[in-house]
C-alpha cells in the first residue's frame, strides 16, 4: 500500500498540541496520560481552533461540536493515550454568521 500526503509547516505559531486537517475534517489530536485528559484536550482544542480562525464564539463551538464533532481513540500503546476529536467541514459549511 502506497501513501501520498503533504505537510505544511506554520512557522511562529504555537497551537499547543497537533492539529490536521483533510478534504472532509478538521482534526485536533489530544495525548494525556488518560483517556479523560487526551479527550478533553482535543476537544478544547477543536474548540480554540474554530474560535481563532472561524470566529465562532465558545458556545457556538460548543453546540456545533454537541451535533457534530466525532472522536476516534488514535493510540492506546504505552503511558501516554491520543484521542482525535474530528468535526465535518460540512457542519462549518452550513453555519451563517450574521
Amino acid at each position: 500500500m502506497d501513501f501520498e500526503f503533504t505537510v505544511d509547516l506554520i512557522r511562529d505559531r504555537n497551537f499547543g498540541h497537533p492539529l490536521a486537517e483533510d478534504a472532509e475534517f478538521l482534526i485536533s489530536i489530544g495525548i494525556g496520560g488518560s483517556l479523560d485528559q487526551a479527550l478533553q484536550q482535543a476537544t478544547s482544542g477543536l474548540v480554540r481552533w474554530l474560535e481563532r480562525d472561524f470566529k465562532l464564539t465558545a458556545s457556538e463551538a460548543a453546540m456545533l461540536l454537541g451535533f457534530a464533532v466525532k472522536y476516534d481513540v488514535a493510540d492506546l500503546v504505552g503511558t501516554q493515550v491520543s484521542i482525535a476529536a474530528k468535526l465535518p467541514k460540512a457542519a462549518l459549511a452550513r453555519l451563517v454568521k450574521s
